[in-house]
């Protein structure tokens, strides 16, 4: 569902009830098929629920008025995450767990397990990632299985990404600041390609 605009927020268990699914919030991407569902769904969005663009007459380039429309959102505030970056920065010598890059800039702190509180800001829950390789870990569309190896969704198998496949993490010379194989496990097991290539 995208939308701008929200009516109001509401807790997983209630979301999951009128979505009709009894799948756990950190299941990742949830498919809703069933009519009832989608239509809970839209009726939490004010207005319409899909990218819309407004007809604009004349020029839609020329320089003028900003005609975006703008909406109050909610922002989980992620305490400590600046501090953790630069932990996964230090333990994993400044470059990306998968791609071995060295652009600081485009280096991101990637949590194994969804950040639920400065708790899961333990080094053991994060692997340094570029960017791209950061969405695509959050998009259950890379994993690491318990032997450290980098497995890639057979949708990425025929991209740029499919040279990932197989290969070794990278992980920090300090045993205590590696990745923890029960955090990874549980993020593989979310991803529904990873259980059927088992």
């Amino acid at each position: 569902m995208v939308s701008e605009q929200v009516k109001s927020t509401i807790r997983w268990t209630a979301m999951a009830a009128g979505a009709g699914t009894n799948k756990p919030a950190g299941n990742g991407r949830i498919k809703i098929d069933n009519p009832q569902g989608q239509q809970f769904l839209r009726s939490l969005f004010v207005g319409p629920s899909d990218i819309t663009f407004p007809s604009i007459s004349g020029n839609p380039f020329s320089y003028g008025d900003d005609l975006r429309d703008r909406a109050e959102r909610e922002i989980v505030v992620r305490r400590g995450q600046k501090r953790f970056r630069q932990s996964l920065l230090d333990a994993y010598d400044r470059k990306c767990a998968v791609s071995d890059s060295d652009v600081e800039p485009v280096l991101e702190a990637a949590h194994i397990y969804r950040y639920f509180g400065d708790h899961g800001n333990h080094i053991s829950n994060g692997i340094l990632l570029r960017s791209d390789l950061h969405a695509l870990f959050d998009l259950r569309l890379i994993a690491v299985d318990r032997n450290y190896t980098v497995r890639i969704s057979p949708d990425l198998k025929s991209s740029e990404y499919k040279r990932f496949h197989g290969s070794s993490l990278r992980i920090p010379v300090a045993s205590e600041d590696s990745p923890s194989l029960q955090a990874l496990s549980r993020h593989a097991d979310s991803c529904q390609w990873f259980q059927a290539e088992r």
